[in-house]
Order: C-alpha cells, then sequence, then structure tokens
C-alpha cells in the first residue's frame, strides 16, 4: 500500500481531471425528443435519463453494462445494531460469484454482467477479486472505522476498477454492495456529512425492531460526537465512521465520471458514496441517472441535496404520500409531470410535502 501522502496526491490529480458534463450534447438531445412524432415530454423522466446520458458520453443502442458489488464487513456490528452476523456476507459475497443471487438473475434479464468485489470482508471466497485494504472496519463507536491511509487505498482502486471497465468497453455501470450493519455506517456517514441527527436519517435496515432502531442511533450519535469528523473531507468522514463498501463506491463514482462512463445510482448505501462523491468533485453528478426512491429517511435527505428526480419510486403509499393527478394531463400520476403549469406544481406539492422544488 502506498503511502498517505501519494494516494492523496492521485486523488487530487483526478479529481481535477474529471470533465465536466457536455452541455452542448445534452441540449441536442433534448431537441431531439421534442422533435420525434409524440406527444411533448410524452416518455417523462426517461427523456432526461438519456439526455444526461448524452452530455457523459455519445448515445448508443446497445451499451455493454455491468453492475459492481463491493462486499465488506463492518466492525459496529459488534454493538448489536443488526439482525444477522458478519458470516452473511461472505455467504451472499459467494452466491453472487457463483451467479446464484437475485442480482445475477435481474442482471441477466437485463443484459448485464455482474462482478463482486471483495473491499473488506472478514471471510475471502476464493476466487472473489480482492481490493481490500484491511479485513473488515473496526468497531466505529470505539475507534475509527479505518486509518486514512485505507480508505484513501480502497477509494482509489474502486476508482480505478471503473477505468479498467471502461478499457473493456463497458458503457453503462452500476454500483453496489453486501456487507451487515452497512446501514449503520451509512446512516452515519450521511448524517456527517449533512450535518442532521442521525434519528433523522437512520432506518431499520434489514427489518430491526423499534429497540433496535433506537440503539442503531444512539451508537451513531455516540459515534459522531466522539471522532467529530469533517463534513467538508468526505474522506475524514468515510475513514472515521463509515465503510470500505462506501469508500469503494465512492471512488467508483468517481472514475465513472473521469472516464466518461454513464452511471447508475441505485439505493441507500450506494447514494451516501455519491453525496460522498459530489462533495469531493461537484462535477461528478453530471454522470449519474437516479434510479429509485427508497423509503428510507436517508435516501430523502441525499436526493434532497442533489436535486434530482428518481426513475422510480419503490415507496409503500401511505395517507401522506397519496398520489394527485395533474390538471392539465389526466394520465399523469407524477408528483411533477412534464408539463410546465404552476397550477400543476402547486396541486401536486400538496400531496407530495416530502418533495424538494422542482429542477425546472
Amino acid at each position: 500500500m502506498e503511502n498517505e501522502t501519494i494516494l492523496q496526491r492521485r486523488l487530487q490529480a483526478a479529481i481535477e481531471a474529471v470533465p465536466p458534463a457536455d452541455e452542448g450534447r445534452i441540449k441536442e438531445a433534448k431537441s431531439h425528443w421534442d422533435a420525434i412524432a409524440k406527444p411533448l415530454h410524452g416518455l417523462g423522466l426517461l427523456e432526461d435519463v438519456i439526455s444526461r446520458m448524452a452530455g457523459v458520453a455519445p448515445l448508443r443502442r446497445e451499451y455493454k453494462k455491468c453492475i459492481v458489488s463491493f462486499c465488506a464487513d463492518n466492525g459496529v456490528v459488534a454493538q448489536g445494531v443488526t439482525q444477522t452476523d458478519s458470516g452473511v456476507t461472505a455467504i451472499v459475497a459467494g452466491n453472487m460469484f457463483a451467479g446464484k443471487a437475485s442480482v445475477c438473475c435481474m442482471s441477466r434479464v437485463a443484459g448485464a454482467e455482474t462482478l463482486p468485489i471483495d473491499a473488506g470482508m472478514l471471510t475471502e471466497v476464493e476466487g472473489l477479486r480482492s481490493i481490500k485494504a484491511a479485513r473488515g472496519t473496526r468497531d466505529l463507536s470505539r475507534e475509527p472505522a479505518m486509518t486514512r491511509r485505507e480508505c484513501l487505498s480502497v477509494l482509489l482502486a474502486g476508482m480505478d476498477l471503473a477505468g479498467e471497465l471502461a478499457e473493456k468497453g463497458y458503457t453503462l455501470l452500476a454500483a453496489g454492495e453486501m456487507g451487515i450493519g452497512n446501514t449503520t455506517t451509512t446512516s452515519a456517514v450521511a448524517a456527517a456529512l449533512l450535518g442532521r441527527p442521525a434519528g433523522e436519517m437512520t432506518g431499520k435496515g434489514a427489518g430491526l425492531s423499534d429497540a433496535g432502531l433506537a440503539k442503531k442511533i444512539a451508537v451513531i450519535d455516540a459515534a459522531i460526537a466522539l471522532h467529530r469528523p469533517d463534513p467538508a473531507d468526505p474522506v475524514d468522514v468515510i475513514s472515521k465512521v463509515g465503510g470500505f463498501d462506501i469508500a469503494a463506491m465512492t471512488g467508483f463514482y468517481l472514475g465513472c465520471a473521469l472516464h466518461r462512463v454513464p452511471a447508475i445510482m441505485d439505493g441507500f448505501i450506494s447514494t451516501a458514496a455519491a453525496l460522498a462523491a459530489v462533495r469531493l468533485c461537484p462535477a461528478v453528478r453530471r454522470s449519474w441517472a437516479f434510479c429509485p426512491l427508497w423509503a428510507c429517511p436517508c435516501w430523502r435527505a441525499c436526493w434532497r441535496r442533489f436535486r434530482a428526480i428518481p426513475t422510480v419510486r419503490l415507496i409503500r403509499p401511505t395517507t401522506r404520500h397519496r398520489v394527485r393527478r395533474c390538471p392539465a394531463r389526466s394520465g399523469s400520476f407524477w408528483p411533477w409531470c412534464s408539463c410546465s403549469r404552476a397550477s400543476c406544481r402547486r396541486c401536486t406539492h400538496r400531496w407530495w410535502p416530502c418533495l424538494p422544488s422542482a429542477p425546472r
């Protein structure tokens, strides 16, 4: 492993080399959508996603796709904030490697490959590629989760992996993760970066009880108070209260932007990693397609900061989130339909109070 100074210089050089999105191509793509014989904005958010991709790289009819799953264990599991122990991480990673996990099945349907990576597991899986700097993180409630050097090493390895996949001809990438305890580290990272209390950023993960959730929040609050991570320095935040999977995904998103490969941001943990990547380099935000909106509170807070609209909502309807039709377009149920009427936005915002203003 290289020393910390060299790793920091490599990261800074990569950040400075990230190219901005091509706004001209984005405008051309939007103009092309409008010129097609269909209702204006008739394909909704799909048009925005494709236009955003055009600003990263030339559009093509077929994409070579890969979903990279970063697997890592977290020392905070020792505090009883999860339902299962860390042994499950290696089991699921092994299933991914064998092509038996659910993500592998969905990837095959989508015509994508799945690449599991050992970013910091306690137990190694034979044949699984490793970029880890340590076997799992330390217990963040007692000491920093990892050293800054370890964090930089895994982050840069994730960035290099994105470049490697780009060189192999992959043209659309997505990042995923596997690691027992990583909803705790993710909530801690998001709370530190956004300056929000852990209670607003933490959910029940894989089904904790109310008592388990209270304990999880207390552990995160105590860790942030103990380590005082600097929100202006994402590496400091991840190294103190994060996980190796988050570090690897942060670097992976930077690498996608650096090598001009569109990336899909999907899920709770990858969203926090994306937030860290944006703090390091704001230009990377234009390289992503924002996919599902999950029910977890951290997702919502990060999403507000990105000022982006998710293309899929995976939230069970509740009284607070009732669907409202657009008065101008009877077929639209989205909080912001494609019409630009102020009355539409006012109407829908009454029914969707949790959502920010539409980025127009």
